[in-house]
């Protein structure tokens, strides 16, 4: 594991397969379900530290807050809400640790055996690391302290193995660095030698690979590193040492490996920072090799995990980047900024503030494929499990990702597109003129849609489809063998329609909810048939819906905790989300413009366009509230203007001065002497012409 010491508008709502999040009114951002996000409100820039998981991160703010994302494993995202102040972070398999700067510690997560039971006698702890089902934590005294499995009068039990994972030496001190392995822990001496304890030692079951026998030999070093079941030390002079599992070359040290300066330990890798910022690794990625980017600029810092396959690089612009490629540990910078967000099958697709068509989620499929710069800016968004469309202002289209079944080749004579859908392997369009068009896989029918009039709406499954139509009432087509197609008898006055993988979710006008289709996991059903609703989304087997009141709820597939809506979350007022697998966030956006505060250069005036005439971040609809000049009243301050200059020459002059004068009285709406638009040219505007006087630009 990676241990924590050195910090370097509108109303909307969707849902993804695995995943849920949404946003309080104390936080920004709160996730839950397999693919979480905690905290990210502007983490862009303001990242200190980060400790991978085996699929998740938690990462350090600059404020002393701590971020999470990634894959949800039994509650780690559940970041506890008071928690401040923190120093340094470190992840577990199913928990996190936090070191807070009056040298407390606050776990959270999974309970396996008491790993986040932090004992009343820690003492003023300054760093801490976490393994599978245990914790370690090294206090300001130089001795360690280690609760969890592994430890005296403990047993094994659910197929956990006793190792001894918390049983350091008796008489252990002057430890000066700490970092667990899966099941090991290794403990940097101030003298420069290395001690360890737990799975691979002399005293556990048999069942390790040596990782907890130091080598006699190794004295004078700097580094430690622990992986999955293998130990790696950097000495003083600049060389690695590596001991334990060598199954997958983790421990077959290059020859290369000289002037290393910091070493990081995966699960079956290693990774070793040179002098010079190039990054060396050897072993085995998630991606098969182990070998950096080739692209890769100097690196500042390296960050492993002994249960993580993936490195974490800081790179020399404070940036962080991982290889191979991660959907589930990318930092999801710019949430604050997103204006849309609309889900898929498996990921999700948004837009920012500065037009940026962004895409996240849980599973690499549609995010292995750069986002065309044709798509930026587009209004409309959707994706499916490994292809996205984007719906540009002038109802063309744009499709990229995987293109195996024709998912991708919308029909030659297609016409502006004002709605779309993604399905796993189709694509459903409804064109302006009102007719749906369909295309990419068509196993079930999924892409026979019949003649419909009057579409108000359209939502695709995975291999059905569907429409709401004008009058209210729902059609739908494709596969039925769980009654995707069984709309109830009778279903009338519907605002919203939504697809999940092979379920539908509907709200009436009265706001409330009904849903049809498979209901393995009670997602075709609606345990509140009498509430009502603001806002509804359906994800592959789970339904997450907006209360009238602000209060979310979620029914249906509950792995990982998909439909586990955490009791911190409080009520919520706008909120926007993501993706079919579950992923909901929600912002504040206090003038109801549709861009969250965070992101809007005048959060207290609607001003959708964000114009900012001068670039100063202050858009021009506060910038004349608060003072700024604004001689003719349309809304942008006088220094962007030449209001003056009639005759847009660069200057206001004797040119303009005679015209004025020739327009002296009673003026008409086209009269351009009449700069402040009161309906006579008068002295107000000879004041405002001579102030002007001289060179001027638009």
């Amino acid at each position: 594991m990676a241990r924590a010491l050195i910090p370097f508008g509108a109303l909307h709502l969707a849902v993804a397969s695995l995943f849920a999040a949404a946003e309080s009114h104390a936080q920004s951002v709160v996730g839950w379900g397999a693919h979480a996000i905690r905290n990210a409100d502007g983490l862009e820039g303001n990242i200190a530290m980060v400790s991978p998981g085996p699929r998740h991160v938690a990462a350090l703010r600059t404020d002393g807050r701590v971020a999470y994302w990634g894959w949800t494993r039994r509650y780690t995202a559940e970041v506890p809400a008071d928690l401040d102040r923190v120093v340094a972070v470190a992840s577990g398999y199913d928990h996190i640790l936090a070191v807070r700067d009056d040298g407390t510690v606050r776990a959270w997560g999974y309970n396996w055996a008491g790993e986040v039971q932090v004992p009343a006698d820690v003492g003023f702890v300054v760093e801490a690391s976490a393994g599978f089902g245990f914790s370690v934590a090294r206090r300001a005294d130089g001795t360690v302290r280690c609760w969890g499995l592994g430890g005296p009068g403990t047993s094994p039990s659910g197929g956990w193995i006793h190792n001894g994972q918390c049983m350091p030496p008796p008489d252990l001190a002057n430890v000066i660095r700490i970092d667990c392995g899966n099941a090991h822990t290794l403990a940097l001496l101030a003298g420069g030698t290395v001690t360890s304890w737990g799975s691979g030692s002399p005293y556990d079951n048999g069942s390790g690979s040596g990782q907890s026998i130091v080598p006699a030999e190794l004295v004078d070093v700097t580094g430690i590193a622990a992986g999955a079941a293998h130990s790696v030390a950097l000495r003083a002079d600049g060389t690695v040492t590596c001991w334990g599992s060598n199954s997958l070359g983790q421990c077959d040290v290059p020859a290369a490996a000289t002037g290393v300066v910091q070493i990081a330990g995966g699960y079956y890798h290693v990774a070793a920072l040179r002098s010079d910022g190039s990054v060396l690794t050897w072993g085995q990625h998630a991606g098969g090799t182990a070998s950096p980017p080739s692209d890769l600029p100097r690196v500042s810092a390296i960050v492993g995990s002994g249960t993580s396959q993936v490195t974490f690089l800081r790179m020399a612009d404070g940036s962080f980047r991982t290889w191979p490629f991660a959907s589930d540990l990318k930092a999801p910078i710019g949430f604050d900024r997103l204006v849309y967000v609309r889900g898929g099958p498996c990921n999700a697709i948004g837009r920012r503030v500065d037009g940026r068509v962004v895409l996240f989620g849980p599973f690499p499929g549609a995010l292995g494929y750069e986002v065309p710069e044709s798509a930026h800016g587009a209004p409309i968004l959707a994706s499916g499990y490994s292809h996205n469309v984007a719906v540009r202002g002038d109802g063309s289209i744009v499709a990229w990702g995987g293109n195996a079944v024709g998912q991708c080749d919308p029909p030659q004579d297609l016409g502006p597109v004002r709605a779309i859908a993604c399905g796993y392997d189709h694509t459903v369009a409804l064109q302006a003129d009102g007719i749906i068009r369909c295309w990419g896989f068509n196993s079930q029918g999924q892409c026979d849609p019949p003649f419909i009039a009057n579409v108000r709406a359209v939502s695709a499954g995975a291999d059905f489809s569907a429409a709401l139509v004008g009058d209210g009432t729902v059609r739908a087509w494709g596969a039925n063998n769980l009654g995707q197609r069984n709309v109830p008898a009778g279903l009338a006055g519907v605002q919203a329609l939504e697809c999940g993988a092979s379920h539908s979710v509907a709200m009436r006008a009265d706001g409330t909810l009904v849903a049809w289709g498979s209901n393995y996991y009670g997602e075709g059903s609606v345990p509140w048939p009498q509430e009502r609703f603001a806002q509804v989304s359906a994800g592959g087997f789970l339904n997450v819906a907006l209360r009238e009141d602000g209060v979310v709820r979620a029914w249906g597939d509950s792995f990982e905790a998909s439909t586990w809506v955490p009791s911190s979350l409080g009520t919520v007022g706008r909120a926007i989300a993501f993706g079919s697998s579950g992923l909901v966030v929600r912002w504040t956006d206090s003038d109801g413009d549709g861009v969250p505060d965070e992101g809007d250069n005048c959060p207290a005036l609607a001003n959708a366009d964000q114009a900012d005439c001068d670039r100063d971040a202050i858009g021009d609809a506060c910038a004349v509230a608060e003072g700024a000049p604004d001689f003719d009243g349309n809304g942008v301050p006088d220094s962007c203007e030449c209001i003056a200059d009639l005759f847009a020459d660069g200057a206001v002059n004797g040119a303009d001065l005679g015209a004025l004068l020739s327009q002296w009285g009673p003026a008409s709406p086209t009269t351009v002497s009449d700069m402040n638009r009161d309906g006579i040219v008068n002295g107000a505007d000879l004041g405002f012409l001579l102030v002007s006087w001289g060179a001027c630009s638009r």
